[in-house]
């Protein structure tokens, strides 16, 4: 029976090709659209799953709140790790990261830098995660000082060989380190990134609890709740930072390792996290996708089947029942589907390479493993072909003998059609709506006034410890070009990393120094820092060198003085502790800066002290700003300054604009993964449009005919013929704006400043659908009204 029936199929599918491809077509689109996006999905859920202990590992958060201010943030106070591992049993090790910046490795005149950064880290770092080892004992890598365990690739770069390079001395700053054991890279899916791990214990422990600076782990053992031993660790605030801090609420967040890429939205992530929303949104996109691939496939059937009732009426006089009629249909299902997932798989071999391109990704087909994905495949082709077939196949199979045999044609069902042309229009009109928002959104955070001149500046680190103690020298060579407009230095780079924070004790309006502290960011800077920044001063001073400022002088920003609620800040005091032993520092409020950014518009604007550093080698990064249009001249001026400076590391720089445009980089893919989804969502709703148009063109042809030896202009019938599907269209405006509105809205909560939803958006999505529609529409309705009335007179 079942080759009897895939004869009859194919029989059927060659007879009426036009719309066997526009099915087959719009199944393939939605296949490999749906399975694209379940594999972004994946790779998304995947990260940090790899290690084999990923289930017991957590990171230690910290969240407080007090009268001035609050955090959230993913690094912890130095001692954090060793404090917590000696109160609880349920920990089996802990390790804490500390990242550098600008770090370069050297071997000889080989100088490579460490793209990925390097992290300062505890000798259990190998305990506490399975780094895979290529060469040396990771067990001892890193137990003592000076010792380095470089990833496989940056040991290849600095000694060919990834072998050769163990026990070998390596330079880090000028600062000597041994190879003490060589891993596997990082795979792209773990927030974990680096080019090396490095044992410098003293950069740690100088570190006290009012320095949120270290990224801490824990390993619990076998067995331990994580949500109860979160509950069992919050009286750790009362016998270590209460007196510290003095906040009024603390929470000491255990946060699972598996949940930090998609889930964590702290401030000052070790790297640019995803959000677990994209996911659910990117899921609703696949399963809308394959629906309107489906529904497609569905109304074209139905309505065709009009032209098969009689086939149906004869089957049914012949003795055929209804289950035998719905096999026969479902067949027919079965085999579009079949072709559509072989096109499909063919088209993602050839298109997923370009979608990787485009979205930083290392997807493939079997990224399930084949035997999983041999069985998803049969799995989609099932579940497609009863989506897709099934109610054809159950409408034709269940007509009425009689009528079919009379008339070969039913009205019945139309109003169904019709809803599904909406549905697929309501979907398709608030992704157009969404995409609109996503691109005004990221172009907001693109284009904004960070409070500084982001534009002809770049910055770079200075490795060489020289160069630092001479970098007044430097900054005064480099100004010597008509092409730079000016020079300074930090501590820190901006719009890139995390630069620390801390807290520090601000004497009030009444002159007395309050218990509780206030927790700001902090960064060292030099007299000409503002004015090559292009911050604002709104009160007081900036930094003099020759005035003694780096022992005496601080600037605060707005946000700090808010926090704080000082009214007169100029001459207030401020206390800091500088050591484990309390030792405290004093400073004086010289200026208030007008608020800017240092990090991404993802994060507020938060407190931020500024000082001058005491020591000049602590100024280790420089910024310089280039006049308009000279970018080339000074660039090469700069490059052969830094030569005479500094010979043993190469010069390696960033753009201002660039670091900040980096940040967004997570969001700038997905939404360009939505566009991309969008389109195909449209132009699947379009081709089955198409489709439809030009059946119903069809079946009114000797209507057309008679309205136009009627005297019918050709305007006339494009107009009889579109204006129930843009009524259609209309109804899926209307139905698509709450949906997108709220969509959009949540999407925006991501972000700390943010567009706001324009009327717009919605119009310029309805008018898309529009014209795209009635170009889809429009074709099929000159074609049939063009066509001599004659013909189409005999025709029928």
């Amino acid at each position: 029976m079942f080759t009897n029936f895939f004869k009859i199929v194919l029989r059927n599918l060659v007879k009426h090709r036009s719309y066997a491809m526009i099915n087959i077509a719009g199944l393939a689109i939605g296949l490999i659209a749906c399975w694209t996006i379940l594999l972004y999905i994946y790779d998304e859920w995947s990260f940090d799953r790899h290690y084999p202990k990923a289930n017991r590992i957590a990171r230690i958060v910290e969240e407080a709140t007090w009268p001035r201010g609050e955090l959230r943030l993913a690094p912890s106070s130095a001692p954090m790790g060793p404090a917590i591992k000696n109160d609880y049993p349920e920990v089996e090790a802990f390790v804490r990261f500390l990242p550098e910046g600008g770090n370069v490795v050297a071997v000889g005149e080989n100088k490579i830098p460490a793209s990925k950064g390097i992290l300062i880290t505890d000798p259990t770092a190998f305990q506490v995660f399975d780094f895979v080892p290529v060469a040396g004992d990771v067990t001892t890598a890193l137990q003592g000082p000076g010792k380095i365990v470089l990833t496989k690739s940056m040991a290849a770069n600095l000694f060919t060989d990834p072998a050769l390079a163990l026990n070998k001395e390596v330079k880090v700053d000028n600062e000597t380190a041994i190879v003490s054991a060589v891993i596997e890279d990082q795979p792209a899916s773990t927030h974990l990134q680096f080019s090396a791990l490095r044992s410098k214990l003293n950069s740690i422990e100088e570190l006290t609890w009012q320095n949120f600076e270290l990224y801490t782990y824990v390993l619990l053992r076998e067995g331990v709740n994580m949500q109860q031993f979160e509950q069992k660790v919050q009286p750790f605030y009362q016998k270590y930072l209460h007196e510290q801090m003095g906040v009024t609420s603390f929470h000491l967040g255990v946060q699972p390792l598996t949940a930090i890429h998609l889930h964590s939205h702290l401030d000052y992530e070790l790297t640019p996290n995803s959000n677990i929303q994209y996911v659910y949104i990117f899921l609703m996109v696949a399963l809308l996708v394959l629906i309107i691939a489906c529904i497609n496939y569905m109304n074209l059937a139905t309505a065709r089947s009009t032209l098969r009732l009689k086939e149906v009426g004869v089957r049914k006089t012949l003795g055929s029942n209804i289950q035998q009629l719905t096999k026969l249909f479902l067949t027919e299902s079965f085999i579009v589907t079949s072709f559509a997932a072989l096109l499909g798989v063919g088209g993602l071999y050839v298109l997923l390479p370009y979608f990787n391109d485009f979205t930083d990704k290392h997807l493939f087909v079997g990224m399930f493993g084949w035997g999983y994905t041999i069985l998803i495949f049969i799995g989609f082709i099932a579940l497609i072909s009863l989506m897709a077939g099934l109610y054809p196949a159950l409408f034709m199979a269940r007509t009425n003998v009689m009528k079919a045999l009379q008339s070969g044609k039913t009205n019945a069902h139309s109003a169904f059609r019709k809803s599904l042309v909406i549905f697929q229009f309501v979907i398709a009109i608030a992704l157009i709506a969404i995409s609109i928002l996503t691109y005004q959104q990221l172009r907001f955070v693109s284009k904004t006034n960070l409070g500084f001149n982001r534009d002809q500046t770049l910055s770079f680190h200075i490795n060489n410890e020289e160069t630092r103690r001479n970098i007044q020298a430097f900054k005064e060579e480099i100004m010597k070009s008509p092409h730079i407009e000016s020079v300074a230095s930090s501590s820190n780079e901006i719009g890139t990393n995390y630069i620390g924070a801390r807290g520090y004790w601000v004497q009030n309006d009444a002159g007395e120094m309050p218990d509780g502290s206030v927790t700001a960011n902090q960064l060292y800077i030099d007299g000409d820092f503002l004015k090559t920044m292009d911050i604002q001063l709104g009160q007081g001073r900036n930094f003099a060198f020759q005035t003694g400022d780096q022992y005496s002088a601080v600037m605060v920003n707005e946000a700090f003085i808010k926090k704080i609620g000082l009214k007169n800040p100029l001459g207030k005091k401020v206390e800091f502790k500088i050591d484990q032993q309390g030792t405290k520092a004093q400073r004086q409020i010289v200026g208030v800066v007008k608020d800017f950014h240092i990090y991404s518009l993802q994060h507020k604007i938060e407190p931020l002290i500024l000082l001058m550093p005491p020591v000049r080698e602590m100024e280790d990064n420089l910024f310089v700003r280039f006049k308009k249009g000279q970018i080339p001249e000074a660039l090469a001026w700069l490059k052969k300054v830094y030569a005479q400076f500094d010979h043993e590391n190469p010069f390696s720089y960033t753009f201002v604009d660039e670091n900040f445009a980096k940040q967004y980089k997570s969001e700038q893919q997905q939404s360009q993964v939505l566009l991309i989804f969008t389109a195909l969502a449209v132009f699947i709703a379009c081709l089955g449009l198409f489709g439809l148009a030009a059946f119903m063109a069809e079946q009114r042809t000797k209507e057309i005919g008679i309205r136009k030896t009627l005297g019918a202009s050709v305007q006339n019938i494009v107009g009889m013929l579109s204006a129930d599907f843009m009524k259609l269209v209309f109804i899926a405006v209307l139905l698509a704006l709450p949906l997108a509105w709220w969509a959009m809205s949540k999407w925006l909560q991501s972000f700390a400043y943010h567009v706001q939803i324009s009327w717009w958006i919605f119009i310029i999505a309805g008018l898309l659908a529009f014209i795209v529609a009635l170009m889809t529409i429009g074709y099929q309705a000159v074609k049939a009204a063009t066509v001599n009335p004659v013909k189409s007179l005999r025709a029928q």
